[in-house]
């Protein structure tokens, strides 16, 4: 009897799960840490949540450009390790930690606008200030994400035990972050805590030390420090700009992309702010759940496109079987993951606000009411977002990146924004902003998935 899965295919789901573990571990944790603060801030009332949760919201959207610009040293990375070529990965490392600081800097311009902002857009006046003083602490954290961006990408290209290395690092980071936090933000037995400001500093200091420590364990300690010979002959002017021209030129689509989808949660976020504090709180609360699922689901979708990658730069195989192989079975895997999340979204929203807010407070009432609303939408919302994660990831190990823009502009903007607006205006409800993303996501995914298949019917061999 021939076995109902080909062992093709369970060879490459194994590949698949061991690059994906620390993988999803590296992303959990970053969820976590981010968990952290957003949960003890809520503590303290839900206008600080929704004050933090918003500014929160525009610092991450303008972190996510900045990944979506570097992501692409992931694959440049691995081509260089594929061909065995060191002198290209120590260029591309250094190109990236340069363009890190420049991004960094543009950040930190970004992150001080954000009150301003808040203001211009007609929020809600009691979450301005709350809002400042997280973002005067937060301002500074932005360089350390990127720097750690950078070398994860080196890692990623290096195997499985520098990813291995990354995913401890991160743990770690979890395991700090709580008490820390903690104590920056409640003090020490419920005094002395420096409320939203202390959670903007713990968040600073936490990026740093796991930035840090990514650089010396993780590969680019050992990259960088060469003899002054090579190293001159790694810094060449031209060699850089070159580079850094590759790193635009396939990183800028996935940034906007990036950009696309982000500002697709800030605009609802925003529109639904009109509705007052407590359902731009439950909206907050959704988010930051359907964020976890988002992580899991990348780390499939991220170990995909590195197969896809290293797969393009094999010989001697069947290519297009082999890629179609690669992606059928991760989007598999992903969609397995995310069941579970689906059915706790659907069956127990109120054990997952329980996580936020004090359910027992009478002023929570109102927002506990609206997230079970809001949380019934996003089981489908995640499911459709589940296949247009894992194939615009896997696109990205064929380098195509402009199309995918492209149907995520139409998709985010045109259908789930604009649909969403025209819809909520004229029935009141702000329910239908949800329903419009979901439908916008349906559209994103159908056309990723079109566009995979075509782009593995044109490998040859």
């Amino acid at each position: 009897m021939k076995p109902i899965i080909s062992p093709q295919i369970t060879e490459e789901a194994v590949k698949l799960i061991r690059l994906a573990i620390p993988l999803c571990v590296t992303f959990l944790s970053i969820y976590l840490i981010n968990l952290t603060e957003l949960t003890i801030v809520g503590r303290l009332g839900v206008i600080e949540l929704a004050a933090v949760g918003l500014a929160f919201d525009m610092i991450v959207m303008f972190d996510l450009i900045g990944i979506g610009l570097l992501t692409t040293l992931t694959v440049l990375t691995t081509q260089a390790v594929s061909r065995g070529d060191e002198r290209q990965v120590a260029v591309v490392l250094r190109s990236g930690l340069m363009i890190a600081v420049i991004l960094g800097v543009i950040g930190m311009v970004w992150i001080g606008l954000v009150p301003s902002l808040m203001v211009a857009t007609g929020q809600d006046a009691r979450i301005i200030a709350p809002a400042k003083s997280y973002v005067v602490a937060a301002i500074f954290s932005v360089i350390p994400v990127f720097i750690s961006e950078v070398v994860s990408s080196l890692a990623s290209a290096r195997g499985q035990r520098m990813l291995n290395r990354v995913a401890i690092i991160w743990a770690a980071g979890v395991a700090i972050n709580i008490p820390l936090t903690w104590f920056m933000v409640m003090g020490f037995n419920g005094s002395g805590g420096w409320g939203l400001t202390g959670a903007g500093i713990s968040r600073v200091m936490i990026g740093c030390a796991i930035a840090a420590a990514e650089f010396y364990f993780c590969g680019a300690k050992d990259v960088l420090i060469r003899k002054r010979g090579e190293i001159e002959a790694w810094l060449k002017l031209a060699e850089f700009r070159q580079t850094a021209k590759k790193i635009l030129h396939q990183g800028l689509p996935v940034a906007l992309s990036f950009f696309f989808e982000f500002t697709m949660f800030v605009a609802v976020g925003l529109l639904i702010g009109r509705y007052g504090a407590d359902w731009l709180a439950a909206n907050k609360m959704v988010v930051t759940v359907l964020e976890l699922a988002f992580f899991v689901s990348s780390s499939f979708a991220m170990a995909g496109m590195i197969r896809i990658t290293a797969v393009l730069e094999q010989s001697g195989l069947d290519k297009r079987l082999a890629l179609r192989q690669i992606g059928l079975t991760a989007l598999f895997l992903a969609i397995i993951m995310m069941t579970g999340f689906i059915v706790i979204m659907e069956i127990f929203p109120r054990f997952l606000i329980g996580f936020f807010v004090d359910m027992d407070r009478p002023d929570n009432q109102k927002a506990i009411e609206a997230a079970v609303i809001l949380f019934a939408i996003a089981g489908v919302f995640q499911l459709l977002d589940t296949i247009q994660i894992v194939m615009s990831r896997l696109l990205r190990g064929f380098q195509d990146v402009r199309w995918p823009m492209v149907i995520a502009l139409s998709g985010y903007w045109g259908v789930g924004i604009g649909g969403g607006l025209l819809i909520s205006n004229y029935s009141g409800q702000p329910t239908s902003l949800w329903w419009a993303l979901a439908a916008g996501l349906g559209l994103v995914s159908i056309l990723m998935s079109w566009r995979f298949w075509i782009m593995t019917a044109r490998v040859k061999g």
